[in-house]
């Protein structure tokens, strides 16, 4: 989901202005991409079922680019969040060569081609990415039009978008690794849509494949028909995995060939999956594997936790915060992330610590020292989870106080880079905030709450909404919804209209984390009196549907059930952006059933007059023309519209009359025509009402509006510009 765009010259929207998703083109990257090992990519897998090509950018549209790295393609879709990477053929080919398939791989094969859609459910080091790449390359094997695409997600993404997205890339086999993370996929809109998704796929020729770590789906049901799940290794089948990977070595690389009494050796000292995948982690950093070396390869195996407080021990003060900001600055390109290490460093070498200007080391000899290499989008990653688990805990317990002192370098540069019309801009933005809100998981202080508050009062409403990607990130740690809670609290009740709107803002991403505190601050902003929030509201909830549209629905058919006039209005206001925008809801309302369930809705657009009066009564004609003259529907209309101008003033009244007799009396079909005279003979002959013109409790008024933003006594304002 995209940030909320700022207006034109213009702080505070009117009703008629238009969201931009601020999808534009990203600059160009042409430094040609590094190959590298991926974690459980080497693997086999043991199965139990829980019953490229050079690219026109004159011809690419600005909600996406094609980027050429390499041999592969990279398609960027920044307003879906969703970054698509071809796989190389030589990641393809390591895992045909060392592979280990189970007797009940050729049934997982046959179920993928069924159901288009598989998810891949294991514990860490089961081979589930293995698993996913082995069967892709398998589908492309009996159908040479299909590509093998990786999936990345820079932000939160709805699969279902994505696939209905004319970009997207048909004859394709995407691989989502370890797809439900933060930032990814949602896992409500697979069990709410699951048989939509297939369709899109049989009809486009794709087929998705997703892992996941069994913790990640705790308390979120997949449908069984969907779900295959690893069972952890026996150890004939990870002796067969090193003997594989050894004959790959001394096949593909001669320098790290084995002799047989070290190949026996390293068999009869590895017992678990993750031993084994750290032994071809280690092999594959070396440039030559000597005899003398594998005892010490053993040793750093067999005591994981030891060799990764060594290894950080080991590193100089620059390659320590290099390392920590890989770790705190994911899907960062390489180029970004130097310009942040560079301000980190000046800001540490002006509070007298002890570290080096950047010149004196070079990007490589940071990235050799610590461990990180190039990802398919040019960002950094470490060789092994260890050694990222490490820096975590290394700035959690030694360098918490050092990052809170220089919080002002990573808020100044989410506010140099307020700018949608540019991808890089944007991504700076989001990775640095989501920086600080992982700083924040391990110590909740006043310091990022005035981060957060400077933001909140920021003029540009992109640097409003990074808060809502830090805050998102917190809510990870469950230590920290307390406070998140409480913040939330605090500013959806303040005077000062940037605090309400933020946190309006920050429900849109913590709704998958913290549903329940989520939807009772849009309950009660959407009756806020300032229509600047009650629109953050309105993008929260329809941003919601685009992963779970049942809940956005039930949530504004409570609200439009209230006797709130406002909160009625911000449930019109998500109905019509969901009927423009929402091709599920489109299918959906095929249904008579579920149009009759929806009627409350067109009805509260009907009585709100203007457009949206148009708007539900074409709604209604629409309906009309294609119930087949269903009764029980058609009963329904006309009861809700005589209701309607029973209870509504004159003006709106007669406007259904004229809309009615404009366009539904004059139509072409029969059915139409023959319902649309007797409604209005029957409207005709309701009583008329006394008032000639809409009263005043049908206003809405919205004192605040055009206010000049008033200081809260709670929080501090700071209007940076």
């Amino acid at each position: 989901m995209a940030d909320f765009y700022p207006p034109e010259n213009n702080q505070y929207p009117d009703e008629d202005d238009e969201r931009d998703d601020g999808n534009e083109i990203v600059d160009n990257i042409d430094v040609p991409i590094e190959d590298q090992e991926i974690d459980e990519s080497e693997m086999g897998e043991n199965v139990t079922e829980n019953s490229g090509t050079n690219v026109d950018l004159n011809n690419v549209s600005d909600s996406e680019v094609h980027i050429e790295i390499g041999n592969k393609i990279f398609l960027d879709l920044p307003g879906q969040g969703i970054r698509v990477i071809d796989l190389a053929s030589s990641e393809i080919n390591k895992n045909k060569s060392v592979y280990v398939e189970s007797s009940r791989f050729a049934d997982l094969i046959t179920r993928v081609l069924n159901e288009r859609l598989i998810i891949i459910v294991g514990d860490a080091h089961a081979g589930k990415y293995a698993t996913a790449i082995h069967i892709s390359q398998k589908l492309s094997l009996e159908n040479s039009d299909l590509k093998i695409r990786s999936l990345r997600f820079s932000d939160d993404a709805s699969l279902i978008d994505f696939v209905e997205n004319e970009e997207c890339p048909n004859n394709s086999v995407f691989v989502a690794q370890d797809g439900f993370s933060v930032p990814g996929l949602g896992i409500a809109e697979i069990q709410r849509h699951s048989h939509y998704l297939v369709s899109l796929l049989v009809n486009r020729n794709d087929y998705v494949i997703i892992t996941a770590d069994t913790g990640t789906l705790v308390d979120n049901e997949i449908p069984e028909q969907y779900k295959i799940e690893l069972s952890p290794f026996s150890t004939p089948d990870l002796q067969k995995i090193l003997k594989k990977h050894l004959s790959y070595y001394e096949l593909s690389d001669t320098s790290k060939s084995i002799v047989e009494e070290k190949k026996q050796q390293i068999i009869s000292a590895l017992r678990t999956a993750h031993a084994v995948d750290r032994l071809f982690q280690i092999i594959s950093r070396r440039p030559i594997i000597t005899a003398q070396e594998i005892d010490d390869i053993l040793s750093k195996i067999s005591n994981t936790v030891l060799d990764a407080k060594v290894w950080f021990q080991s590193l100089g003060v620059n390659q320590r915060y290099y390392a920590m900001l890989v770790a705190l600055c994911r899907e960062l390109d390489r180029n970004q992330l130097w310009l942040v290490y560079e301000k980190i460093v000046a800001a540490l070498r002006s509070k007298k610590v002890n570290i080096d200007a950047p010149l004196n080391f070079s990007e490589e000899e940071l990235r050799s020292s610590t461990y990180t290499v190039l990802t398919e989008i040019e960002s950094l990653e470490f060789q092994d989870i260890v050694y990222r688990d490490q820096v975590f805990l290394q700035i959690r317990e030694a360098y918490l106080q050092q990052f809170k002192s220089i919080l002002h370098v990573f808020s100044d540069l989410v506010l140099s880079n307020s700018s949608n019309q540019n991808n890089r801009s944007r991504d700076m933005r989001i990775a640095v905030a989501v920086a600080v809100g992982e700083i924040a998981k391990a110590s909740w202080s006043e310091a990022f709450t005035d981060a957060f508050n400077i933001w909140a009062n920021h003029p540009e409403t992109t640097i409003k909404s990074a808060v809502a990607h830090a805050i998102r990130q917190t809510a990870t740690a469950k230590i920290r919804q307390k406070d998140i809670a409480y913040i939330l609290s605090r500013w959806k009740i303040s005077s000062n209209i940037n605090l309400r709107w933020t946190s309006a803002a920050v429900c849109e991403r913590l709704y998958p984390i913290m549903p329940y505190e989520a939807l009772n601050i849009l309950n009660e902003l959407s009756n806020d009196k300032s229509n600047f929030v009650r629109r953050a509201v309105a993008h929260a909830v329809v941003a919601i549907a685009r992963r779970d549209l049942e809940e956005s629905i039930q949530i504004i058919l409570a609200w439009v059930n209230t006797e709130r006039k406002r909160t009625k209005r911000t449930a019109g206001d998500v109905f019509v952006k969901l009927l423009e925008n929402s091709k599920r809801l489109s299918l959906a309302l095929e249904n008579d059933s579920y149009r009759t369930r929806l009627m409350p809705l067109v009805t509260e657009l009907i009585v709100q007059g203007d457009e949206h009066l148009t708007t539900g009564l074409s709604l209604l004609q629409e309906w009309i023309i294609s119930s087949n003259e269903n009764q029980e529907l058609l009963s329904s209309i006309e009861n809700s519209l005589l209701n309607i101008c029973m209870d509504v003033p004159v003006d709106i009244r007669e406007s259904v009359i004229d809309e009615i007799q404009e366009k539904w009396v004059q139509s072409e079909d029969e059915s139409l025509y023959r319902f649309s005279v007797v409604l209005v003979d029957l409207i005709q002959k309701l009583p008329q009402s006394e008032t000639p013109q809409i009263p005043t409790q049908y206003f809405i008024f919205d004192d605040d509006d055009n206010e000049d933003i008033e200081e809260d006594e709670d929080f501090e304002f700071h209007n940076t510009n």
